[in-house]
């Protein structure tokens, strides 16, 4: 039975998806231009996670311009174009998940000043890289080797679904760790206001992006563990995952609605979120022409007595005052 949601509503909710996908293009768009005007790193976390964002809003972009014209033509699409366009979108969102894994990781190291960052750098690296590789492989098996057939469209799917939203899950708890351990460092905050951010701006992304990723991987299991022959719900939507589901003339309004507030919470807020935190900032911005931090020896402990804000709070005062009789004695 159809949703009694007018084709305007649905015509108006398409509109705004594009609009708001084009907008995010365009600014990321515009902040890697920046990067390069303030002649900062072509290769960093800031740049990679910037291109993500820009890879993202561009797919997902022409999806909806696909729903504006005909959702026919964009379901009659070959085997890896079909991929680009429902199924890369998630492979990039779980490869900024990563990157800014490894980021909130060299920010605790860096805030720590410990030696066993060069250590484990590269075990991060190479286990997160492992990490995306599989999931990229995995999404991408499964779309090549589904013939089509109900049966074994069905277990394929609930496969990749599974490994999918696991990874999803377990990359979003580790994010939400480093989260938890960056809002408890007083260092940490000087370090990222060091890089032009703010602790609290680190500590607000980190704690939206994994909760809505947590909450969506929640919602998907729980949606293939239900059987659509018995029983048939909107919120189901399909059993294919609720945010690479392929639209098609069937689909119902109110299963198209849920799958686009699902998909401007869980995949164009957490993106955003990223877009703004890593966006392109000024050199005078950064705190370290003006001599307050210097990056490559925040790790040395001339940072401890050359850092010009270590008298900011007047609290600090008595207790270094109470510290010079016990060195004293």
């Amino acid at each position: 039975m159809k949703a009694a949601i007018p084709w305007a509503v649905e015509l108006a909710v398409t509109v705004l998806c594009t609009a708001l996908c084009s907008l995010l293009f365009l600014a990321v768009y515009v902040q890697l231009w920046l990067l390069l005007h303030y002649k900062q790193k072509r290769l960093s976390y800031q740049s990679l996670l910037l291109f993500l964002c820009l890879l993202w809003a561009g797919f997902r972009t022409v999806l909806f311009s696909f729903y504006l014209t005909s959702c026919a033509q964009a379901n009659a699409l070959q085997p890896f174009p079909h991929w680009l366009l429902y199924c890369a979108p998630i492979c990039l969102q779980f490869c900024t998940l990563c990157l800014l894994n490894l980021y909130f990781s060299q920010v605790i190291f860096k805030a720590r000043c410990s030696p066993e960052f060069n250590r484990y750098k590269i075990p991060l690296h190479i286990g997160f890289l492992l990490t995306s590789l599989a999931f990229l492989i995995v999404n991408l098996s499964c779309i090549l080797i589904d013939n089509g057939t109900d049966d074994q469209h069905g277990w394929i799917t609930m496969i990749r679904m599974i490994f999918s939203d696991c990874l999803f899950a377990a990359c979003s708890i580790s994010l939400a760790n480093n989260t938890y351990r960056i809002a408890n460092m007083s260092p940490a905050y000087v370090y990222l206001e060091s890089k032009g951010t703010s602790g609290s701006q680190a500590v607000v992304t980190g704690s939206v992006i994994s909760v809505l990723y947590i909450l969506r991987a929640l919602y998907n299991l729980v949606v293939i563990s239900i059987q659509p022959e018995n029983k048939p719900s909107p919120f189901s939507y399909g059993w294919r995952g609720v945010s690479d589901h392929a639209v098609t003339e069937e689909t119902n309004s109110l299963e198209y609605l849920i799958f686009v507030i699902i998909l401007l919470f869980c995949e164009f807020l957490p993106m955003s979120l990223m877009a703004y935190f890593f966006r392109a900032k000024k050199l005078s911005q950064n705190l370290e022409p003006a001599g307050m931090v210097n990056s490559h020896s925040f790790g040395s402990r001339a940072y401890f007595f050359d850092n010009p804000r270590r008298y900011d709070s007047d609290d600090d005062l008595p207790r270094l005052a109470g510290a010079r009789p016990e060195r004293g004695r």
